[in-house]
């Protein structure tokens, strides 16, 4: 088999060990071991090529971590300063929650403050309406207590004017006399002198009539006051017709305003039982036209002046004329008729005090 082999179809080293020449366990040695260091440099060549390939991956991975690395970072910055700002929004959002307590609790310290003020206020306010109530009461009762000491003085100073006429008269009587002569004079005299004592009296033996007195504690020209007034026993309403009407309806006819008031005071005649009289000024109209509708309650009793007569006379004539033991109230706002009927005793009424307690 050696000599059908050669080197170049077994190698050298095979065909050494087929052929076996003289000192081939030397080379045979030899070439094993350079085969072995051949084959350990190959394997050596490939770990190294491995391990640079290794090398190489990791690099790449290694890049690839930092690349990661870098962006998790950027993310990491981004993260704190979003962070950062939602930190600084909040503390911005926590000094306007501050801010905003802070205003509330001025604004609720203002609401008691302003509502410690309102009802300081209102006390206040309750006080002094109070004391205005009173004080307009006491008045009420210092002007009522006044009038009742002033109506008697008044109508001492009419009587005293009643007699100062009279005597006045009886002077130009008797200077009348003394121009016509002495003995015409005496005789003058004496007849001026009978006349004046019969007038006296006549207005002496006339027993005067005594206004009705009021309750204790009624105000006059109250509501309580008219009342008390218009329900007295007896008494006798004259009313100053037109004083009255044009108070109360001053836009209207004179008809119209004389109907409403017959039909009003009818309806004040039959809530207090009085005897009612209107006396209205007369004029042109026929008596058709003046009289009141055939409607009005007969309990109140029309008058008409005379043409030339104003209806104030009259109203101060009937508070004269009636009997002087029967309570008369009179009812108007002219200071004239007033006055005279207080002076004949009768109690007054103003138009709107009548017309107030009507409407109570």
């Amino acid at each position: 088999m050696a000599a059908s082999a050669s080197e170049d179809d077994v190698g050298r080293a095979g065909w050494i060990f087929l052929d076996r020449p003289e000192g081939w366990n030397d080379e045979l040695d030899l070439l094993v071991a350079v085969e072995q260091e051949r084959s350990e440099r190959d394997r050596s060549e490939a770990e190294e090529r491995s391990a640079r390939h290794r090398a190489e991956h990791l690099e790449r991975s290694v890049e690839g971590l930092r690349s990661r690395l870098g962006a998790a970072v950027a993310e990491a910055d981004a993260a704190r300063r979003a962070l950062d700002a939602e930190r600084s929004r909040r503390r911005e959002l926590e000094r306007e929650v501050e801010a905003h307590r802070r205003r509330t609790e001025a604004a609720v310290a203002e609401r008691d403050r302003a509502t410690a003020e309102l009802a300081e206020a209102r006390r206040i306010a309750d006080d002094r309406l109070s004391r205005e109530r009173s004080a307009r009461e006491l008045l009420s009762r210092f002007e009522a207590e006044r009038d009742r000491w002033v109506a008697p003085v008044d109508q001492a100073l009419v009587d005293a004017r009643a007699v100062l006429d009279e005597l006045a008269a009886a002077l130009d009587v008797a200077g009348a006399a003394l121009r016509r002569g002495a003995a015409d004079g005496a005789e003058d005299d004496a007849e001026a002198a009978a006349a004046t004592r019969s007038g006296r009296a006549g207005s002496s033996g006339r027993p005067r009539r005594t206004p009705v007195r009021l309750a204790r504690g009624a105000i006059d020209g109250t509501a309580e006051a008219t009342d008390q007034l218009l329900r007295t026993p007896g008494v006798a309403v004259v009313v100053d017709g037109y004083n009255v009407s044009m108070s109360a309806w001053p836009r209207l006819d004179a008809r119209t305003q004389r109907d409403h008031l017959v039909k009003l005071l009818g309806a004040a005649s039959a809530r207090t039982g009085a005897d009612v009289h209107v006396v209205f000024d007369g004029d042109s109209a026929t008596e058709a036209e003046r009289r009141p509708s055939v409607s009005a309650p007969l309990a109140v009793r029309v008058h008409y002046s005379a043409a030339d007569v104003e209806a104030d006379d009259v109203v101060i004539a009937m508070a004269r004329d009636l009997p002087t033991d029967r309570p008369v109230v009179v009812v108007s706002s002219d200071r004239r008729v007033a006055e005279g009927a207080r002076r004949h005793g009768a109690n007054v009424v103003s138009s709107s005090a009548l017309l107030a307690w009507v409407r109570a």
